[in-house]
């Protein structure tokens, strides 16, 4: 949570929700199951902080395995206004050692004039003109349940030399797999598979990724989706030569993930 100083009010970094975006089609959504910033907050008691926790885990179930060019955040922010800061103390308290503000919570906006909204993707603010559409992406309420996921125990992927140390280095993050033949066809989402001699030490197992989304098309659709450079590097180093832009290309974003074999 931040807080600027305006000419007449303090704009305040108020809430901040988990939203779908979909540029291609322009249609959006957000969900107020949970508030990212609660969990920021010091002045939680412990039965608040694991509703919150489990809340955004119920959350994160849907939204890591979108694909990552449609994970955005929707940000409210607040205006207060000086003249409505009744108090302003600048020691704080035992517990929070900085300044506090005492201000009237009245009404629906509690102590705010007004709001400003944000929606983005990938940090970049989207431009929200009347081209676009919000939809009902996300459920009304969320499962407590447990998704299952496939534990691949004898199988396991093999990187070429370079991705890989890279890889066990620490030196390249591995988001994402590319093939042009089938060799990942055996795989689908919520998958969880070793990669072969990531061990970063003798004593130590095979790192794991879990895949988090698949995506098979022209390899220029998915460049177009996601303004990285390192992309098309990746997946030559991968692949072992150039693709071009309409090749077919099947992509699994990744991410690392710890557990026992």
């Amino acid at each position: 949570m931040w807080v600027r100083q305006l000419e007449h009010c303090l704009l305040i970094h108020n809430r901040e929700f988990f939203a779908f975006v979909d540029s291609r089609k322009k249609e959006w959504d957000y969900t107020e199951h949970t508030d990212s910033l609660v969990g920021r907050r010091d002045a939680l008691t412990n039965v608040e902080r694991e509703e919150h926790a489990r809340k955004q885990q119920e959350l994160l179930a849907v939204w890591n395995f979108l694909p990552r060019a449609q994970q955005g955040m929707f940000a409210i922010e607040a205006f207060l206004p000086y003249a409505d800061i009744l108090l302003l103390d600048p020691e704080g308290d035992a517990y929070h050692n900085y300044p506090h503000l005492y201000v009237e919570f009245t009404g629906p906006s509690g102590p705010f004039s007004g709001f400003l909204t944000h929606l983005s993707l990938n940090g970049a603010e989207v431009e929200l003109d009347d081209t676009w559409h919000r939809i009902d992406f996300f459920p009304r309420t969320f499962s407590r349940s447990a998704i299952e996921h496939r534990i691949h125990r004898t199988e396991k992927i093999n990187l070429d030399t370079e991705t890989l140390k890279g890889f066990v280095d620490h030196r390249d993050r591995l988001d994402a797999l590319y093939a042009v033949d089938n060799r990942f066809d055996f795989l689908r989402q919520r998958d969880i598979i070793a990669v072969a001699n990531s061990a970063r030490r003798p004593d130590q197992s095979d790192v794991f990724l879990q895949i988090m989304h698949i995506q098979k098309g022209p390899f220029l659709e998915y460049l177009n989706d996601r303004n990285d450079y390192r992309i098309r590097q990746a997946a030559k180093r991968q692949i072992g030569r150039e693709i071009t832009d309409e090749e077919q290309v099947t992509i699994l974003e990744v991410e690392t993930t710890y557990m026992r074999q």
